[in-house]
Order: C-alpha cells, then sequence, then structure tokens
C-alpha cells in the first residue's frame, strides 16, 4: 500500500530528526505487513540506521523478553568488546537478558532490597539506556512481528521503552493481524496508551 509505505518513510525521517515514535501494522493475516515492514527496514538501513528485528512465536508465549532478546542479541554478539563495554558496561541487569556481555549478574534480588518489582524496573532502564546509546551514535528503527504472541513482560517492557522514544532517534514498528487485542491484553493496553 502506497499510503502506508509513505506514512512509514515520514516516521523514519522524523525518527532521523530526533521525533521517533511508533507505528503499529495492523491487517489481515497474510496482508503483507511484513513485508511492508521490512521494506521499511531496507530504506532505514539505507539512510544510515541501526536496523533491529524481533519476532514473536505462538510457542514462545511463557519466553519472558524474547522477542527483544531476538531483536538485540545479533547486534549485541557482533559488537567489538571495547565498543560493548561503552555501551552496556554499567548496566549488570542486561546480565539477565543477554549472554556474552560479561556483565558481573547482580545477585536477585540485590542484598538488602528484596523487591523484584525493583529489579524488574533496573531491567527495564537498562534496556531504555541501551536503546538511547544506539541511538547517540545513529538512528534506531526496531521491528517486531507477531506481537499478540508477546509474553506480558515483554508487553509491559516496550510499554516502557515507547515512552522515551519520542525524544530519540528511534522508531518502532510493531505489527499484528486483526482482531488479536481482546485475546492480548497487554498489547491491547500498549496499543491505546500510544
Amino acid at each position: 500500500d502506497l499510503a502506508a509505505d509513505r506514512r512509514l518513510a515520514a516516521a523514519l525521517t522524523l525518527a532521523a530528526e530526533g521525533e521517533g515514535g511508533v507505528i503499529f501494522l495492523t491487517g489481515q493475516p497474510g496482508i503483507g505487513k511484513t513485508r511492508l515492514a521490512r521494506e521499511a527496514l531496507a530504506l532505514a538501513k539505507r539512510r544510515g540506521f541501526v536496523v533491529l528485528e524481533g519476532r514473536a512465536y505462538p510457542l514462545g508465549v511463557a519466553l519472558a523478553y524474547a522477542p527483544l532478546v531476538d531483536a538485540f542479541r545479533p547486534l549485541l554478539r557482533n559488537l567489538d568488546p571495547i565498543r560493548l563495554g561503552d555501551l552496556v558496561g554499567d548496566l549488570p541487569s542486561l546480565g539477565y537478558l543477554f549472554e556474552g556481555l560479561r556483565l558481573p549478574i547482580p545477585s536477585f534480588p540485590l542484598e538488602g532490597l528484596g523487591d523484584p518489582g525493583l529489579e524488574k524496573t533496573r531491567l527495564f532502564e537498562g534496556m531504555s539506556r541501551l536503546l538511547e546509546r544506539l541511538t547517540q551514535e545513529a538512528p534506531v528503527a526496531l521491528f517486531l512481528d507477531d506481537l499478540h504472541w508477546a509474553d506480558p513482560a515483554t508487553l509491559e517492557l516496550l510499554h516502557y521503552l515507547t515512552r522515551g522514544l519520542f525524544g530519540q532517534q528511534a522508531l518502532m514498528v510493531i505489527a499484528y493481524p486483526d482482531g488479536v487485542l481482546s485475546a492480548s491484553p497487554g498489547l491491547q493496553t500498549l496499543v491505546e496508551c500510544l
């Protein structure tokens, strides 16, 4: 759809100018949401964006944060150790999600705190800081496909991340089929909040 292509291209331009945001792609299964998003990612790559892509799967509903691990892991694995250290060295909570970061994993919960909610907040803030640091080097385009299969923790983290996108060089594209929001309260809340 030409109008959708234009909206995505315009959103990429805004993101490159520091006015990041979120676009939801929805429609009937097989209509071309993934193809459209991948065309936008190809355009983003040509424009110098860091391109990240993750997907939720029906059998992965119980895997916390799997779509985001899927998106960020290839980037983090391919960074040289010095650059990786600059990005995540002071974000030890990311060691819960990504292997090979050479970070000390904090004990859970931290001694004296005893609050798993606080640890979750630290993890969310770690992901937010990682995304922010990436956008300071180049604009970021993050595509997450089939989010109706995402676990509740992923949707909570996405809500946390999207709140900070609007002043960054980042565009998040989220795809899901029509008619699934009532079966995915977390996704419905995310859509309604944005």
